[in-house]
C-alpha cells in the first residue's frame, strides 16, 4: 500500500519514473498542463492525438506513453475540451491504472489534482477520491497541490513516523527562518537546508545527511529533531 507524498512546486520537476498528464479525448493540449506536456513532448502530442482518433485513449483508459524520460501517462480526465469534467471520469481511469500499472512496469509516479483546474473539479471532491485508489499502489506516488490544499489519505492507509517526519521536516526546510527558528541552526546553515529542498523533497533521512556542506553540528540538530519527533509519535502511538 502506496504512503501518497504530497508536494508543492512543479510536477514536471519530479524525480519519478511517470508523470501524469491530464488530457480530453479529443486531442486537443491547448491549456494548462496539458500544454506545457506538448510544448515539452510534441512526439507524445503527436502519439496521443492518433489514440484519439482511434479510440484507444478514452474516458477511463489512460494510456501510457514510453519514449521519452520520464514516461507520460496521458489520463482522460473529460471528453470533450469544451465541457468540464466529472468525477465519474477521475474514478474510472484510477480503477484502469490500479489494475494495470504493475503490467505496465511502473515503480514511481507523479499526479496534479486530476480535473481541477480546466475541469472545474473541487479538489475537496477530488482529493479523497484520488486518495482512495492510489493508496492501493505499491509504488512510490506524488501528488502535487497547491498551499493551503488539504492532504487527503485513505482511511485504512497507515503512516509510519518515519513518513510523518518527513512530511514535516519537507515542509519546514523551505523556510530558511522556521529552520533558523525551530532547529537552531545558523543563517548560512539553513541556507544549505532550504536550497537542497528547493531542488527536491526528501524521501530519506540519508539524503539529509548527504546535504553538502552541512556542518556536523547542524546534522547533529537535526538528528536530535527528528528523535524528538520520532519519539513524541510513538508515545502517541502508545
Amino acid at each position: 500500500m502506496a504512503a501518497i507524498r504530497y508536494e508543492r512546486g512543479d510536477l514536471l520537476q519530479a524525480r519519478v519514473q511517470v508523470l501524469v498528464n491530464p488530457v480530453n479525448c479529443k486531442g486537443v493540449m491547448g491549456k494548462g498542463l496539458a500544454l506545457t506536456f506538448r510544448q515539452r513532448y510534441p512526439s507524445m502530442f503527436l502519439v496521443y492525438q492518433q489514440q484519439c482518433q482511434t479510440g484507444e485513449l478514452r474516458i477511463g483508459k489512460p494510456c501510457l506513453y514510453r519514449e521519452s524520460q520520464p514516461w507520460i501517462l496521458n489520463f482522460p480526465t473529460k471528453n470533450d475540451w469544451r465541457r468540464p469534467s466529472k468525477l465519474e471520469y477521475i474514478e474510472a481511469g484510477l480503477r484502469y491504472l490500479v489494475k494495470h500499472y504493475q503490467r505496465w512496469g511502473i515503480q514511481s509516479i507523479a499526479f496534479p489534482k486530476l480535473g481541477t483546474q480546466n475541469g472545474k473539479l473541487s479538489w475537496d471532491q477530488v482529493g479523497p477520491l484520488m486518495a482512495r485508489y492510489l493508496s492501493q499502489l505499491s509504488i512510490e506516488v506524488w501528488v502535487f497541490i497547491e498551499p493551503g490544499d488539504t492532504e487527503y489519505y485513505a482511511p485504512s492507509q497507515p503512516r509510519s513516523p518515519e513518513a510523518v517526519i518527513l512530511e514535516e521536516f519537507n515542509s519546514l526546510a523551505f523556510s530558511r527562518e522556521r529552520l533558523e527558528a525551530e532547529l537552531h541552526l545558523s543563517h548560512r546553515e539553513a541556507g544549505k537546508v532550504a536550497r537542497a529542498r528547493a531542488s527536491a523533497a526528501f524521501t530519506t533521512f540519508a539524503e539529509i545527511e548527504q546535504i553538502e556542506g552541512l556542518a556536523k553540528i547542524s546534522l547533529k540538530r537535526i538528528k536530535d529533531y527528528w528523535r524528538r519527533r520520532e519519539q513524541a509519535l510513538r508515545n502517541q502511538i502508545s
